[in-house]
Order: structure tokens, then sequence, then C-alpha cells
């Protein structure tokens, strides 16, 4: 699998002279394999651009096919969508995969961008064909030869991180998910805290987090916050790069990449924070990297960029 990152910020995108080398665009990753169509995570800024590098191919021509799995519906991972060149392309084929959210579907959620007080292009202007299927947390389902299982992130809503398994190569992609012991705000979990106990349901949250990533050549999870900058923001859906680490050696990954970066932070600050990350992970037997836009990871069950 080749993994490449169209955009790795989190909030909103950025243009700043202090951002250049990690990149400003909001989180949109596309992974690819010989013989399987793409297979795009999150519509975020990001996604423009790789829009715009798939018009040199069949997508341009109205004959491109790709897959696209939907993490949340916040407005940071789809924003990206109304500006996403192959979607315009007549001929051209997306399949979303998406929980939605308890009040609504995904095309209601992505048609809502499209209302003309919002954006000045209608909705039945994109041209392509896109079919939307409904998954549940904790669904797997295969995508062509991937072989895909969701689970449910700490995060408002519904948030699916996904564990994506092909020829003997794992990747998992945590985009926004906060301290389970801190707060617990996912769709159901109140339910699910009433009922089981807050310390029995954080246990078994915990463990089907180390079980989806359990073995993984690479993680991509959140690190929006400094370790400093936490307090008092848990309820925010996020983690820091330490939270993220925690779980890599947990789960015996074999890399971990540092993403959703927050768009208050630097290229000095994110070198930091993956500096600092690096000395903590020392003896762990976990690589860690920073994701910026435009680096592109393989992995094939060892994992090497």
């Amino acid at each position: 699998m080749l993994v490449t990152f169209w955009g790795v910020r989190g909030s909103y995108p950025i243009a700043r002279p202090d951002n250049v080398r990690y990149g400003g665009n909001s989180t949109c990753i596309e992974i690819q394999s010989p013989g399987e169509e793409p297979l795009i995570m999150d519509g975020g800024s990001g996604i423009r651009v790789l829009g715009a590098n798939l018009l040199g191919s069949a997508f341009g021509t109205g004959s491109g096919r790709a897959n696209i799995l939907i993490g949340h519906t916040h407005w940071d991972h789809i924003l990206g969508y109304p500006f996403f060149g192959p979607l315009y392309q007549k001929g051209n084929r997306f399949t979303f995969y998406s929980a939605g959210q308890s009040e609504a579907d995904l095309p209601l959620i992505l048609a809502g961008q499209h209302q003309e007080l919002h954006f000045p292009v209608p909705f039945t202007e994109l041209r392509a064909e896109m079919v939307f299927e409904r998954i549940s947390p904790g669904e797997s389902f295969s995508v062509g030869s991937y072989r895909i299982r969701s689970v449910q992130l700490n995060h408002p809503g519904i948030t699916l991180g996904y564990r994506i398994e092909h020829e003997g190569a794992t990747l998992v992609i945590f985009t926004d998910t906060a301290r389970i012991m801190a707060v617990q705000q996912g769709a159901g979990m109140a339910e699910a805290v009433a009922r089981e106990g807050l310390e029995a349901f954080q246990q078994r949250f915990r463990e089907s987090i180390v079980g989806a990533v359990t073995g993984a050549d690479l993680l991509v999870h959140d690190s929006h916050f400094l370790e400093d900058e936490i307090a008092g923001k848990e309820h925010w859906g996020h983690s820091t790069p330490l939270d993220a680490l925690a779980l890599a050696r947990d789960g015996g990954v074999r890399r971990l990449m540092l993403f959703h970066h927050a768009p208050e932070h630097s290229d000095e600050v994110v070198d930091r924070k993956l500096a600092y990350t690096r000395e903590a992970a020392q003896g762990s037997g976990v690589q860690v990297s920073a994701a910026r836009e435009g680096m592109a990871v393989e992995i094939s069950g060892r994992t090497s960029c």
C-alpha cells in the first residue's frame, strides 16, 4: 500500500509562511495498491489537490473509479468535496462508506454544503455517479481486495477510525479521538456508561481501540494538542502525541504518524512535537514521524518511506 498525505491539518485550513513545510490543508489521505481502485480517507481541503492530480488520469475522461471512507462529517473533514474536480466529470464513479450521523445520512450532509446560501454550485451539478453505503461502528467489509474494519472513536457524534488490510500490510487511521479516561462523547456512549458503569466502559473502549491497532505497520493518529495545551479542552475530541504513542506501544505498532496538526502550530512547533515524541518512543520499537503534505509512505508488512 502506498499512503499519500494530501492534507494533514485539523479544524480549518491555513496559509502562513511558518507552515510551508508541513502544509496547511485539512485532512485527506489516499491509499493506492496495484490493481485496486484508489481508496480515499476524508475530504478536507486537501482533496482538492488530490482531485487535480486525479484529473490527469482516467478521472479526467470520465472513466475513474474510487472509494471514499468517511471518518466523520465535521466541516474540516468534508469542506473539500465541492472543490473535488472528479466529482464534476460525468462517468466517474465514487462509492462513499459512512456511518452518517444519528440525525442525517451522508447525502443530506454533503448536499447541505451546496445550499445557495453557502455555495453557488448546486449539488445536482456533480455529474459523477455517487453510491452511498451506510456502515456501523465495528463493521467489517471488503472494498476490492482491501479488508476494512471500522471502530468508533471518542469524538462528538458518530466518528469512525479504520483498520485497512491488504496483502499482509495493515494501516490504521484514527483522525479524531479523545482520552477516554477524561471524557466520553461519542454517540451512544452516555447510554453505555449508564448501563455498564464508567470504569467497565472505559476498559472496554480501550480494549476495542488497542485491538484495532494491534500489529499495524502504520498508525496515523490524531495528535492535535501539545501536552500543555489539552487541559480543559479534552471535550474538543482530540489527543496529544504521547496519547498516540501510548496506543501504538500497547498495540505493538511498527510506525506512528502524527496527524491532524493544530492550525495554530507552526512548522517549528510540529518539529518540537515530533522530537519529544521520538525521545519518548526510544526503546519501544515504535518509529515516529509527523505527516506533511505530499509525503508518501509505502507499507508492505515492513514499513519504509
